[in-house]
C-alpha cells in the first residue's frame, strides 16, 4: 500500500461532514493496526484520534496514515472474499492518485 503524502480518514456515521451523527462501535489506535496487520506489514502505524465524544458516546474519529516517502508495501495475505471477489491479493499492492485507489499487481502475475 503507498500514499506517499499520508492523509486522513474520517469515522462517522453520515456520508457527509457536515451533518455529523456520531459512530458507536468503539475503536482505538491498536484495534486499526491490529486489522492491517493481517494485511500489511508492521512498518505502517496508523494514529487514531477521537477529537469528539458526544454524550451517548458517539464520536467523530480520525485515523492519521503518516507519509510513506517512496517505500511500496505489498499486502502480505489475500483480501477476504466479497461476493465471491477478493479485492486484493498477497504480493499486490495499492496506490492512492488523487481521491482514487489503483491496485497494483505483483510482476509475477504478469
Amino acid at each position: 500500500m503507498h500514499n506517499n503524502g499520508g492523509g486522513v480518514l474520517v469515522f462517522s456515521e453520515s456520508p457527509t461532514i457536515t451533518s455529523f451523527i456520531g459512530a458507536h462501535n468503539r475503536l482505538d489506535s491498536k484495534q486499526i493496526n491490529d486489522g492491517l496487520r493481517r494485511y500489511l506489514p508492521d512498518r505502517l502505524w496508523v494514529e487514531f484520534n477521537r477529537p469528539i465524544i458526544k454524550s451517548d458516546q458517539s464520536f467523530l474519529g480520525f485515523a492519521l496514515i503518516p507519509p510513506r516517502g517512496p517505500v511500496l508495501e505489498r499486502f502480505t495475505s489475500d483480501a477476504p472474499p466479497i461476493n465471491g471477489k477478493r479485492l486484493f491479493l498477497k504480493g499486490h499492492s495499492a496506490i492512492r492518485v488523487k481521491d482514487s485507489t489503483l491496485l497494483l499487481s505483483s510482476l509475477r502475475d504478469g
